[in-house]
């Protein structure tokens, strides 16, 4: 598996297309005032490490993102949080409690995810989940979109306090 992880990875850094067009609105937006405010931002998939990484770049999104869970590390999403959890905790260098940590996703699985590692979550209805159907599997904020980023971030953060980075570096 390692060889053929590795054969993946490399096949799509060389080959991806430029992802910037298909950002969905407030996305950037979002994470820029996120990060313009010193917050810590992860990133969860089960996408491989470099896999997510060439993706986020193609989306001109990776400098925003400090740490992450990927599919090397777990095939089970919710097993994800944790493992981005404790390398926040690292960056950061202090513990970080699971209720100051919020997981935003686009499916029920993401916000069962969070639940089951006793984050905060936060359902955003851009995939094929409506913001009831995200409500109805416990997110603690249910969004159409993070269009109107200001409204977006500012909601977010009044649900948790998210860790401000130590030392300001980006996700390599």
């Amino acid at each position: 598996m390692p060889a053929a992880f590795d054969r993946m990875q490399t096949y799509v850094e060389a080959n991806l297309p430029d992802l910037r067009e298909k950002v969905l609105p407030g996305v950037r937006e979002v994470l820029a005032e996120l990060d313009r405010r010193g917050q810590l931002l992860g990133l969860l998939t089960g996408n491989l490490s470099r896999i997510a990484a060439a993706k986020m770049r193609a989306a001109g999104l990776v400098r925003f993102f400090d740490v992450g869970g990927f599919g090397e590390e777990s095939e089970i999403r919710a097993a994800l949080v944790p493992v981005a959890i404790s390398k926040a905790e690292e960056r950061a260098g202090r513990d970080i409690p699971p209720e100051r940590v919020a997981v935003i996703g686009d499916t029920p699985l993401d916000i069962e995810a969070g639940k089951e590692a006793g984050t905060r979550t936060v359902g955003v209805a851009t995939g094929p989940y409506s913001v009831a159907e995200l409500q109805g599997a416990g997110a603690d904020l249910a969004l159409e979109s993070l269009a109107g980023a200001w409204d977006a971030v500012e909601a977010l953060l009044r649900l948790v306090e998210i860790p401000a980075r130590r030392d300001g570096t980006p996700l390599q």
